[in-house]
């Protein structure tokens, strides 16, 4: 087993070709719209993946990569050593189509940082790799995973195949997602395995795979991909190409690079085929969602309006004037990629923050009119909690009223209710936004 307590998991492999990117050809999405954009919080992902060692004697290698986002785990403080434990439990069971477990192994593992480091690993994930040898044939895997904390578990399984190698033919392995990879000075290829299988968030995503050429002599391979997008079991074909290979004797490690910012939220299937024959060689299922979007995000057209407090004038025409579903994702997502503090993360802690304080505004300041359309909502999603709030009731000869005062910007802003129904107002409007926290 291996576990790293690192922000993303490093796998380093040596390559022996060059980054190649396939020449795509993109047809027009239509009719797209984002739904349900929260797609619900992952307590883990996992993605099991079969690989085809050269002296294995026909067996696959089944490579388990499980990933635990650490804001989803229940962390104790241990005041002794001034750190914070979590404790959990996890256990992988591989069984066979007569449902006989070929492996059943449990592990516990200890997640620890210290007490400064706790903001700083809220958007951490804990990565795990285990290694198992599998005779050909038809399995299913399953993890279990149990914080002990909070006694929450969750399984989960998945179907893979260990297939019957050519002993002098091409071999290919399954496809991994990969959201980054680099350059090392001494040859190898630093790659990090996408595990939640959501390109949503990155700019660009690869693929990794490896192929055995067992013939004893270079071979030259085309292999034809496409990626359809799957709406109501239906396919629609979004792009295509081809991979052209001199497949030198022994183990190719392949990667390819795509452009993520093509896609639009919805479930995909990557299908590559070998030109000769045209058999499915590998295939691979993966996802477009936006990472933590919002639960309270149900609606675009509203999620675009609520924009007007971070957006300038030209940004919100923009994001305004779009007329279809996809050109207003398009625009939206384009929108906050530009405000994303970390780019080259999947998250966006500013739009996280923007929208959670949209959604505290409801849940305070709504009356009449949703919360964030108040003022009230308005001065707490520019500029968040106020340092002191003085409130006076109804007086003799005063109407309700708040005092908000920001120390660290010297701002303070007086709200009356004039009504008597709680729809308070600012007594000046805002004329400038120079000093938000955004």
């Amino acid at each position: 087993m291996k576990i790293l307590n690192k922000l993303f998991l490093i796998v380093m492999i040596l390559l022996s070709v060059n980054l190649i990117t396939p020449g795509n050809s993109y047809s027009q999405l239509e009719n797209q719209s984002i739904q349900n954009l929260n797609y619900g919080k992952e307590y883990f992902f996992f993605d099991p993946l079969i690989f085809y060692p050269i002296d294995a004697d026909g067996k696959g290698r089944l490579d388990v990569y499980i990933e635990i986002p650490l804001e989803n785990l229940q962390f104790k403080f241990i005041s002794s050593e001034n750190k914070y434990n979590s404790n959990i439990d996890y256990s992988i069971k591989v069984t066979d189509d007569q449902n006989r477990a070929v492996v059943n192994e449990k592990f516990n593992s200890v997640i620890s940082y210290k007490k400064d480091d706790k903001t700083k690993n809220k958007w951490n994930s804990e990565y795990i790799i285990k290694t198992f040898t599998l005779a050909p044939g038809n399995y299913k895997v399953e993890v279990t995973l149990e914080d002990k904390n909070t006694s929450k578990s969750l399984s989960k399984s998945s179907d893979i195949k260990v297939l019957e190698t050519e002993p002098e033919g091409i071999n290919v392995s399954d496809v991994m997602l990969v959201s980054n990879y680099e350059d090392g000075a001494d040859g190898k290829k630093s790659i990090t395995p996408l595990v939640t299988k959501n390109v949503g968030g990155n700019k660009q995503f690869y693929i990794f795979y490896e192929i055995n050429n067992l013939t004893g002599k270079d071979e030259n391979k085309i292999f034809d991909f496409k990626i359809t997008k799957i709406d109501n079991e239906k396919k629609n074909l979004i792009a295509s190409g081809t991979f052209d290979y001199l497949l030198k004797p022994g183990k190719n490690q392949k990667i390819e690079k795509f452009n993520a910012e093509q896609f639009l939220t919805g479930d995909y299937n990557l299908e590559i085929t070998d030109r000769t024959n045209s058999n499915v060689i590998a295939d691979k299922d993966f996802m477009f969602r936006w990472t933590d979007m919002p639960v309270t995000i149900k609606d675009l057209d509203e999620a675009i309006q609520q924009c007007i407090y971070i957006a300038d004038a030209t940004e919100f025409e923009k994001l305004r004037l779009a007329k279809t579903r996809v050109e207003k994702e398009k625009e939206f997502i384009a929108f906050w990629k530009s405000k994303d503090p970390t780019p080259n993360t999947a998250k966006n802690e500013v739009m996280i923050d923007y929208y959670n304080r949209i959604k505290i505004s409801n849940e305070r300041y709504s009356t009449h009119f949703a919360g964030w359309k108040t003022d009230m909502g308005m001065v707490y999603i520019l500029f968040g909690d106020p340092n002191n709030i003085e409130r006076s009731p109804f007086g003799d000869n005063t109407k309700p009223y708040e005092v908000w005062d920001y120390y660290d910007i010297n701002r303070r802003f007086i709200f009356v209710d004039n009504t008597g129904f709680g729809d308070y107002r600012l007594t000046e409007p805002i004329w400038d936004v120079n000093r938000r926290s955004y």
